[in-house]
């Protein structure tokens, strides 16, 4: 901690003594951490990380008993080969 009170202390005495630097390289940090994040999130978006799943996988959806009510009441059955889902 103190380690970073030291840098702390000494990024203050640089922006007294000469605020205009040390406006410009905070700018320019700042602009550099935005360029990287949207050319990271522009490459994952249009390259890369697409998990293909397989067709034969299917979702599966537990129903709680205090979930089934009237409200509920036909939500879950999707199929019609499904067990009816009034008890």
């Amino acid at each position: 901690m103190s380690l970073f009170l030291y840098h702390l202390r000494l990024g203050a005495l640089s922006l007294r003594r000469d605020p205009v630097i040390s406006a410009i390289m905070l700018a320019a940090l700042a602009l550099g951490g935005g360029i990287w994040s949207v050319a990271v999130s522009q490459y994952i978006r249009f390259q890369g990380y697409e998990i293909r799943l397989a067709p034969t996988l299917f979702q599966v959806e537990i129903v709680r008993p205090r979930d089934h009510n009237a409200v509920f009441d036909g939500m879950f059955c999707r199929y019609s080969d499904a067990p009816p889902c009034s008890a």
